[in-house]
């Protein structure tokens, strides 16, 4: 091929010639230099031609090569794509502090941003490290940076809804971050008072955004201006206590040895109610408003489990909750109830609520009726109001708390919410392609016993990023005895420590961040935190347990 642009040609071969290497590597061509032109030998020189065009082309624009860059590149040309033709060059997110701007990285991504613009619901269903959040903090700078109809009042026209407090602080950084950026590029007040909005806008957990709202209507709920949110148990508690207590009087008095037939002691059984019921506030089931049909029938071992319900666990929630109301008080657990209550019905105040856009994180976490508030509010909101999630069905993994595998197909069949569009990321930014290829192979049997839906040509992850470890390092396995405890510790430890020495050796020769530097200990159980705590102070390894208690960060 004959080449007429006055290119650098550093620029195009790369350090060490590495762009051209990694050509010649992915298409097993050869490539050389013979004046003006480049020549191209192989089997595949048609297509390694047709990628040192764009290559070229890119340069002539004025932009940088990069590996990732040269890797969509030759994706992109494999499907026929142009890269320029994509204009993914020419839609700018935001810029850096030093003025480099961000832009999307696949075409996936523009998609996905341009539709935020244009469409009232849009879905980004994609895997971890696919840029699913770093497109959601992009769009909201993007929103509040444009010139035309720009986001002026960040606190009260956008609304994120994290899964975690710890996520809803990240995004809270994140947009911190790009927003000081731009004041050091630009040196606009304006980026400094949207820095100072940040402390006001709403970017929470879908309960304390329930809060919020509910504290503005409670008058609907005949409570006053000045109630509060409460998570106070005693009182509670004493309701189970005293309820349990009369219904134990009354079964004593027909059958003298009925406490001795119980098959726990009584604190336990008080203790198993209140756990049930609050299992069912988390699945946002208003349990005052049950009727005892609807909890079937008792399991065999304790077949008065359904009066103990209807004689303890329900009369002590409404006298508490009668209890709470006298009080002016909200319980906590209730308000994803009362909220989902006032929209459903319609008396939700519309006043005061201006939201134009609706972030949802984490998506696939979400329970019947958090999705049904969800696009309650979007509707309410007003015709100007998009709705904007996000999150990954492979990731669901709280069906305790109500999950589903339905959550986006959910939203898709709720009526008269605008217009929705779906995309699908599977670009992997930080994870070795090896272990994607594993998890492809987990995914595909689930997906063809129908466990998952997986299709690989849109939910399979693909990954230039190779780590240094060998492909026998990459996923270990160590078998050990179940009735082994000694030995389990024992073997856990040795692992772990060969890890901190890898990562120690690491460190020395390429300076790691702290995350780089964690090892996860993830548990199924949460009983077993305090034994694995306990063993690791004796083999002297510092555990910290971190989110809810299910992570360990050494």
């Amino acid at each position: 091929m004959v080449v007429n642009s006055q290119f650098d040609r550093a620029s195009l071969f790369g350090n060490l010639d590495s762009n051209v290497r990694l050509i010649e590597n992915h298409f097993g061509v050869e490539i050389t230099e013979r004046g003006s032109e480049l020549v191209v030998r192989g089997e595949h020189a048609d297509e390694a031609e047709r990628v040192l065009s764009e290559l070229i082309r890119v340069l002539d624009a004025g932009e940088k090569l990069d590996t990732q860059k040269i890797n969509y590149i030759i994706d992109l040309t494999e499907k026929g794509i142009s890269y320029q033709e994509s204009s993914l060059n020419k839609d700018i997110l935001c810029f850096t502090h030093m003025g480099k701007p961000i832009r999307p990285k696949t075409i996936g991504q523009k998609s996905y941003a341009d539709s935020i613009r244009r469409k009232d619901v849009v879905f980004g269903i994609g895997p971890a490290g696919t840029g699913k959040t770093y497109s959601m903090v992009s769009r909201v700078a993007y929103l509040c940076n444009r010139t035309a109809d720009a986001v002026v009042d960040i606190s009260g026209e956008i609304v994120m809804i994290t899964f975690t407090n710890d996520a809803a602080d990240n995004m809270k950084s994140r947009l911190k971050r790009m927003f000081m950026n731009y004041f050091i590029l630009t040196s606009n007040e304006k980026y400094m008072h949207l820095i100072e909005d940040m402390n006001q806008i709403q970017i929470s957990t879908i309960h304390k955004f329930a809060i919020s709202l509910l504290q503005k209507d409670c008058l609907r709920m005949g409570l006053g201006y000045d109630s509060q949110i409460t998570s106070e148990t005693y009182n509670r508690k004493q309701l189970y206590h005293s309820y349990l207590n009369v219904y134990l009087d009354e079964k004593n008095e027909s059958n003298p040895n009925f406490v001795h037939q119980l098959t726990m002691p009584t604190y336990k059984i008080e203790e198993l109610l209140i756990t049930f019921c609050d299992k069912l506030y988390d699945r946002s089931v208003d349990i005052k408003n049950i009727s005892i049909e609807k909890f079937g029938n008792p399991i065999a071992s304790m077949p008065y489990f359904n009066e103990l319900i209807e004689q303890v666990m329900l009369k002590a929630e409404k006298d508490y909750a009668n209890q709470l109301k006298k009080n002016n008080l909200i319980g906590l657990r209730e308000c994803m109830i009362q909220i989902h209550n006032l929209i459903d019905s319609g008396k939700l105040m519309k006043q005061g609520h201006n939201y134009k856009y609706v972030f949802v994180d984490e998506f696939q976490d979400t329970d019947d009726v958090q999705i049904e508030t969800i696009t309650g509010l979007q509707k309410m909101f007003g015709d100007q109001c998009r709705l904007f999630v996000v999150g990954d069905l492979k990731q669901s993994i709280y069906r305790f708390r109500g999950a589903s595998l339905s959550a986006f197909t959910k939203v898709l069949n709720t009526k008269n919410i605008g217009e929705w569009e779906e995309h699908s990321l599977n670009r992997n930014y930080r994870t070795d392609r090896r272990l994607l290829d594993c998890f492809h192979y987990i995914f595909s049997d689930m997906g063809n016993e129908k466990l998952l839906p997986y299709e690989e040509e849109k939910d399979r992850l693909r990954s230039r990023v190779k780590k240094e470890y060998e492909d026998d390092e990459m996923i270990e396995k160590i078998d050990i005895h179940s009735k082994k405890k000694e030995g389990f510790y024992d073997d856990l430890f040795k692992a772990v420590k060969v890890q901190i020495e890898k990562l120690k050796r690491l460190n020395r020769t390429q300076k790691l961040s702290p995350e780089e530097q964690t090892i996860a200990i993830l548990v199924r159980y949460n009983w077993q935190i305090s034994n694995i705590v306990k063993e690791a102070e004796k083999a002297d390894i510092n555990i910290k347990v971190t989110e809810g208690g299910d992570l360990y960060r050494i």
